[in-house]
């Protein structure tokens, strides 16, 4: 990727303490939906971050307060129709990617953790020099990844591991950015985010959790419906994380890069990028169309529906998220209107 501009991320700042903006009514064309088993599955998932995410945190109290934030049930709208053990599993890499995701602010932690994991897929035994937290990162995400890969095919398993492989490479290229306080263009940065939101490696997951399991021919007829349905579930990420980003001074999102890149104010921002969300959402919706009418693999339309699913889970998710919009945070059922923007909270949308 290409930087642009160079200015320090502490000269930035995306909006300034009570500022308001009027967030409009994203398009919803696809079916929400939620997994039945989701609060058994929240249950054990939380029982595996108890025995295995403590020693991330200070204490079993700080680890409490983490996990009343529920950000691992982003995983039971993302994947509505999984199996059980599947959704579990989703949960658990989902508490425990947010969990490296927010330890990783600082640029060595960040390469650190990024390096253990690929000596987990790799199969590299752990360096007798890590200690702490690295080790604790190791062990946990050893008995994520062996309990996936003997859940899933292995001709499935090995694309799993690819993309969990490619989300930690993207992630490790957006180090340097942040490092220097740049940013790259905005089509890089999209094509970056493909794979740093981590969703290709989700979705590998829900496609063995639905017993799909599509061919690499199959596979690849869906990339550009595939790729419509990623950059809007990044853009939706982007526009709804930047709040709880801005006060961790972490700006690498498309609202950091419009207002770094093009001096837009903050409600010119929401209004670029909100229209980029629901053309992507058009855009999903008219490749699925066309791959109906010409495929001839018979998983294809059980696939495109779990990614309508995963589309409309993720924009329904980041409403409600406590772990973007603060821990006192209540979703008022509304998702439009005038949203004010404070150090512990997102206040509103209110009308």
């Amino acid at each position: 990727m290409t930087g642009v501009g160079h200015d320090p991320y502490s000269g930035l700042g995306l909006f300034i303490d009570g500022e308001s903006f009027r967030l409009p009514e994203l398009s919803a064309r696809l079916p929400l939906l939620v997994h039945p088993r989701s609060p058994v599955a929240e249950s054990v998932s939380g029982q595996w971050s108890r025995r295995h995410l403590v020693g991330l945190f200070g204490s079993e109290r700080e680890l409490d307060r983490y996990l009343q934030r529920r950000s691992c049930t982003w995983g039971i709208y993302l994947a509505p129709r999984v199996s059980f053990e599947i959704l579990v599993l989703l949960l658990e890499w989902t508490e425990t990617l947010f969990v490296v995701d927010d330890l990783a602010l600082d640029h060595a932690t960040a390469v650190r953790f990024i390096d253990c994991i690929q000596d987990v897929l790799d199969g590299r035994k752990a360096d007798i020099r890590r200690t702490g937290p690295d080790t604790i990162a190791l062990a946990a995400v050893g008995d994520l990844w062996r309990r996936t890969a003997a859940a899933l095919p292995p001709p499935l398993a090995a694309r799993t591991k690819r993309s969990l492989w490619s989300y930690l490479e993207a992630t490790r290229q957006e180090v340097p950015f942040r490092s220097d306080g740049s940013f790259p263009d905005l089509d890089a940065y999209l094509l970056g985010r493909t794979d740093s939101v981590a969703v290709r490696f989700f979705m590998n997951l829900v496609e063995g959790g639905m017993g799909l399991l599509m061919d690499e021919d199959a596979y690849a007829e869906a990339e550009q419906a595939r790729l419509h349905g990623l950059e809007h579930i990044a853009l939706v990420n982007d526009l709804m994380s930047f709040r709880s980003e801005h006060y961790v001074g972490d700006y690498m999102n498309v609202v950091g890069m419009l207002r770094a890149t093009e001096g837009l104010t903050l409600q010119e921002c929401v209004d670029r990028i909100c229209p980029m969300i629901n053309e992507r959402e058009t855009a999903f919706i008219e490749a699925c169309m066309a791959l109906r009418l010409t495929t001839v693999h018979r998983a294809m339309d059980d696939y495109l529906c779990a990614w309508a699913w995963a589309i409309a889970g993720n924009q329904h998710w980041h409403h409600i998220a406590n772990r973007y919009h603060g821990d006192h945070f209540q979703w008022n059922g509304l998702k439009s209107g005038t949203v004010t923007l404070t150090p512990g909270l997102t206040v509103g949308p209110v009308p």
